[in-house]
C-alpha cells in the first residue's frame, strides 16, 4: 500500500482494474478512496433504477468570473449541485402535474477539483440519473428544456450571474454518455473507465484544506 505523499490519508492505486472495473492507468496513479466513492455513487444509482443514464461534464471559469471564492473554496460547485438537483426535482413535479405520472430521479454524482498550470481551478463531474426519466443531455443550445440547459442554469445560479454569462463554461466531452444496466455489469466498464479520470492524483492540489473530490452520499 503506497500512501499519497501530498495527503497521507489516501492510498495510491496503480492497477488496471478496481473491483473488476477498468480504470485509466495511463493518467498516472489514481486515489483508491476516490475510486471507492465513485463506485459507491454508481451502485447507489443502480440499486434504485434498472437503467441508469450516466454522463461526464466539465466546468471552467473565464478570467472575468474568477473570484476569491472560486480559488479558495468549493462553495460554487456545491451551489451548482444543489441548483441542478432542485431543477431536476422541479422538472419531475411538472411532468407529474402535466401527465399524471412521472419517473422518479434521484441525482447521483461525483466531482473532482483540479488546478491547471495557470493556477485556475476547474471541475470534472459525472452524473447518474434514472434512464427512464432522462436518456440524453440534449442539444447544446440555450433556451431548451433539457439537461444541458439545466446544467447551464445551475452554474449561472451558483455564480450569481445571467445564463448568457456562462455560455461555453459547461462542456460535455465527446462520447461521454452511457446507459448502465443493473443486471448487466458488462455495461458498467466503459463508464467507470471514463469516470476514473476524476480520481487521478495529477493536477489536484492538496494541503489547502479543500476537498479535491466529492460524491453523493445517498
Amino acid at each position: 500500500m503506497i500512501r499519497n505523499a501530498a495527503n497521507t490519508n489516501q492510498t495510491l492505486f496503480y492497477q488496471p482494474h478496481f473491483n473488476n472495473l477498468p480504470v485509466m492507468t495511463d493518467k498516472g496513479p489514481l486515489i483508491t478512496e476516490y475510486l471507492a466513492g465513485l463506485q459507491q455513487a454508481m451502485h447507489a444509482a443502480l440499486a434504485d433504477y434498472n437503467r441508469v443514464f450516466a454522463f461526464r461534464v466539465d466546468i471552467r471559469f473565464p478570467d472575468d468570473l474568477m473570484s476569491y471564492e472560486i480559488y479558495n473554496s468549493n462553495e460554487v460547485i456545491q451551489r451548482f449541485l444543489a441548483s441542478f438537483i432542485a431543477k431536476i426535482n422541479h422538472a419531475r413535479k411538472v411532468s407529474a402535474a402535466n401527465y399524471g405520472r412521472s419517473h422518479p430521479c434521484v441525482v447521483r454524482y461525483a466531482w473532482a477539483r483540479e488546478v491547471g498550470h495557470d493556477g485556475k481551478p476547474h471541475y470534472h463531474l459525472v452524473f447518474l440519473l434514472n434512464n427512464d426519466a432522462y436518456c440524453t443531455v440534449g442539444k447544446y443550445e440555450q433556451g431548451r428544456e433539457n439537461i444541458f440547459n439545466r446544467l447551464e442554469g445551475a452554474l449561472a445560479s451558483a455564480l450569481r450571474v445571467s445564463v448568457e454569462q456562462v455560455a461555453g463554461l459547461v462542456e460535455i466531452p465527446r462520447q461521454s454518455s452511457y446507459c448502465l444496466l443493473r443486471n448487466d455489469p458488462c455495461t458498467w466498464g466503459d463508464f467507470f473507465y471514463r469516470a476514473s479520470y476524476l480520481t487521478k492524483v495529477a493536477t489536484k492540489y492538496f494541503g489547502n484544506g479543500l476537498h479535491a473530490f466529492g460524491y453523493s452520499q445517498r
